[in-house]
This record gives structure tokens, sequence and C-alpha cells, in this order.
């Protein structure tokens, strides 16, 4: 991987992306009808952040924004797709 490609915004499936347990809120999110709404009028302004690996796409940052999207039935976003050796 060259330096262009590596932790590029680049639009993946949702599918591989899995909470990942350290999330230091859990899944008790505040303010989720509102950001549903925002993401229908305005769409995803901010790529979530992942880290690939073999087993699924581990979700680093952007917990409430995969939350929403999920709710809206969203099967692709921007993300920023992290590698770590």
């Amino acid at each position: 991987m060259n330096e262009e490609t590596k932790n590029a915004v680049v639009v993946r499936s949702l599918e591989r992306v899995k909470i990942w347990e350290w999330n230091p809120r859990g899944s008790n999110y505040r303010g989720m009808p509102e950001l549903v709404s925002s993401l229908e009028r305005e769409g995803l302004q901010d790529a979530i952040h992942v880290w690939e690996r073999v087993d699924g796409d581990y979700l680093l940052k952007g917990h409430r924004r995969f939350e929403a999207m999920s709710t809206l039935g969203w099967t692709e976003c921007a993300q920023v797709v992290h590698h770590f050796e």
C-alpha cells in the first residue's frame, strides 16, 4: 500500500462494519432522532473511521452516525479506512 491510498476516504459497504467493544460510550447515544433527521436532510458530512481487519472493519469513530445510517437503511457510506500493523 502506498502513501496515497493509506487512510484515504472511500465509499464502502456498511456490511463489514462491526461495533468495536472498546467504544467508551457503549451503545447509549443521545440525540439520535435529530441525527437521523439531519442525515436525511443533509447527508453524511463526515466520514466514519474503520480499522480494516480480516474478520471485519472495526468502527473506530462515528458510532452514532453508523447507528443513524443503519436506522435509515443505508448500505454504504464514506469511510476512512485505517490499516494498523
